[in-house]
Parts: C-alpha cells; structure tokens; sequence
C-alpha cells in the first residue's frame, strides 16, 4: 500500500498545472520587419512567411491578421498554437500600380501575450520601363500624356505657332484615336491614329493667333476621342498669351504711331458696402497723330469687368473703359487689375490697378 501511494504521488506532481484564467500563450516572432528591396512590378505578387513559435506554457490563437491595404493578403493558422509549436504568417503583397517607396504595416492580434503585435514590410517596386514611363507623367484612363497642359508663351495675332503632344498607349489593347476637336482657332493632327500597346505617338497641335480675335491670356479645351475603353475622351488644356504684331507697320506708321495717354494708372472706389457694384470711367486719350483702337479689356476677376469705346479715337480724342466692381462675396481691401489692350506700339497693354475697401455698415470700422 505503501508502494503505490508513493507512485500515485510521483504522478500527481508530474501532471502539468491547471490553467488559471488569466494565463495566456506567448508569440514569439523571430523578425518583426522585412524589406524586399527591388521589387519588379512585371514580376507579379511577393510574398514573406514570418515565424514565429509558442514560447508560453499554454496554447495561444491567432485573432486576426490585418494587413492594413488591399495590395497586401495574409494567411495564417487560426486554430490554436500548442506550446512550442512554430509556424508563420504569410503576407503577400501586389506591386501592380504601386511604383516607388512601398511601407506597410501589418497589425497580428492574439488571445495571448502580447495581445497585438506589430510586423511591417519594406521596399521599393520598380519597373523596367519606369524611365521610359516617366517621359509621359500625365495619365487620363489608359492614356499617357507627355503633358496635357499646353501652354503657348506668346503667340502673334498675325501668326500661327504649333507644339507636339507625345502620347503613350499605356493598354493592353489597340488605341483608336478617332477625332481630335477643339475651337476654331485650334486644330490638332494625330500623327498615328492606331497605337499599339505600348506605343507612343505625336500630335500637333496648331494654334491660329490671326483667327482668335482675342488678346492676352486665354484658356481653351482641346478633346481627343478614343477607343479606351476606361476613359474615352482626352482633354488639353490648351494656354495661350495673345500679343499684337507691330512688325508689319510702314514706316510712315511707326513715325506717327497712335500715343495712349492715362493721368493715372489707378481707380480707387475707396470703402464700398458689402454687395454693392460701383462703376467708374477711365480715361484714355490718344497724343498721338494716327487713330487709336482700345482692342480689348479684360479683368483679373470676375468682381471686375471692363466695357470700353470700341469707335476709333481720333488724334486728341479721348475714349473710355468703364470698369465696374461687385462688391458681392467680398470684404476687407481689394486690389485687382484690369489690363487694356490699344494699338500704341510703344505701350500696348495698358495696366489698371482697382482698389477698394468692402465693408459691412454697422459693423466694420474704420
């Protein structure tokens, strides 16, 4: 008897202890960070197994593994981790559409100690045709563009200038380019109306300065309709400065030019209430000796517009440009600019400063 009850003791003791509710497995993860270095986005999904192993007393489950974006998956073992058993979680990440710097983090949460844990993954995906890809930096669907941004420093309005657009075929499938529409005074050819996948092509774009009837800056839309099937219309921004050609003047013309003449170079409404519009004429006689011609005048805003005598201006005559100011949205000092374009040679844009101090009765004070 006494033999047995020593051996039944002996046994006792080498059972392992009974879990008390609050003791929990441990993870233990080998590395929490992995950098993939070059990543080759031709080269499809990479992937990384993170390890780990139970170093506590008790099992431990794996809650959930969240990898924080859609280009990044993960799988691991979501029954329970015995003590001592190792495994890893595998995380996956897409490069697809992901050129440059790529950081994640991934959050592991467990019903053991500790409860989160942080794994992060690193790296930079390239691609071959990076380079290449970076002469079109501009992107509309499945269309590359060297810029859509056109822009035309200074074009004459007796001449026609013209600039190239390079576009990339950035697809899988043929691109169609099936008309090129924009104002009048702008037409563009596509040098290759069928591109290949990743083919590139021109198109010019040809600006008529003589057909514009316009002067100064201006902003026109040119749309190139295509086959893509994820956005079919293209669209150019197409900027322009607008400037007189004084080169074909006789010289009879240059020695007796029209003279635009201004007392001042400023109106000022001084204080004016909130909503209000206010208008005032500005002067603009010509001592000159041939006609003076106001082209065109034009506001930096739409708070003020410029109407103008729009009859020639004899020899010692004077014209008038009416600028009116809407005080509507507005508050506080103002200071805005109408520019006015005549035929003098010698002062072809006329600048006005406006100036103003929009105010609400009862409230603001001087």
């Amino acid at each position: 008897m006494t033999c047995a009850a020593n051996i039944s003791a002996q046994t006792k003791q080498r059972q392992a202890p009974a879990k008390k509710p609050d003791d929990k497995g441990t993870l233990f993860f080998d590395l929490t960070n992995h950098n993939f270095g070059k990543i080759n986005e031709s080269d499809g999904k990479v992937k990384h197994v993170f390890k780990y192993r139970n170093i506590g007393q008790f099992p431990v489950t794996i809650l959930s593994v969240d990898p924080g974006c859609g280009c990044t998956a993960a799988e691991f073992k979501k029954t329970p981790i015995a003590q001592g058993e190792q495994g890893g979680i595998t995380i996956e990440f897409d490069p697809q559409n992901r050129l440059g710097g790529m950081d994640r983090t991934i959050v592991v949460r467990t019903d053991g100690k500790p409860e989160f844990t942080y794994l992060s993954i690193s790296g930079e995906v390239i691609n071959p045709r990076s380079e290449y890809l970076a002469l079109f930096p501009s992107v509309q669907g499945n269309v590359r563009f060297s810029d859509y941004n056109i822009n035309f420093p200074s074009i004459l309005d007796s001449r026609t200038d013209s600039t190239v657009v390079t576009i990339l075929n950035n697809s899988s499938k043929n691109l169609h380019i099936t008309s090129i529409k924009g104002p009048y005074h702008i037409r563009g050819v596509a040098k290759t109306p069928v591109l290949i996948p990743g083919q590139s092509a021109d198109i010019m774009l040809y600006y008529y300065g003589e057909m514009v009837n316009d002067y100064g800056s201006r902003l026109d839309e040119v749309f190139i309709q295509t086959s893509d099937d994820t956005l079919p219309q293209k669209i150019l921004n197409v900027r322009a400065n607008i400037i007189q050609d004084f080169s074909g003047m006789t010289e009879k013309e240059k020695k007796n030019p029209p003279v635009a003449f201004t007392s001042t170079n400023e109106v000022d409404f001084g204080e004016v209430y909130l909503g209000e519009v206010v208008s005032r004429d500005f002067m603009i006689t010509n001592k000159g000796k041939s006609d003076l011609r106001i082209r065109k005048a034009k506001a930096s805003c739409g708070c003020t517009v410029g109407s103008y005598t729009k009859d020639v201006i004899k020899k010692g005559k004077t014209g008038i440009v009416t600028i009116k100011f809407n005080a509507k949205d507005l508050r506080g000092n103002i200071s805005k600019d109408v520019l006015i374009f005549v035929n003098d040679p010698s002062r072809p844009v006329i600048q006005v400063k406006v100036k103003a101090r929009v105010v609400i009765p009862g409230v603001d004070t001087r």
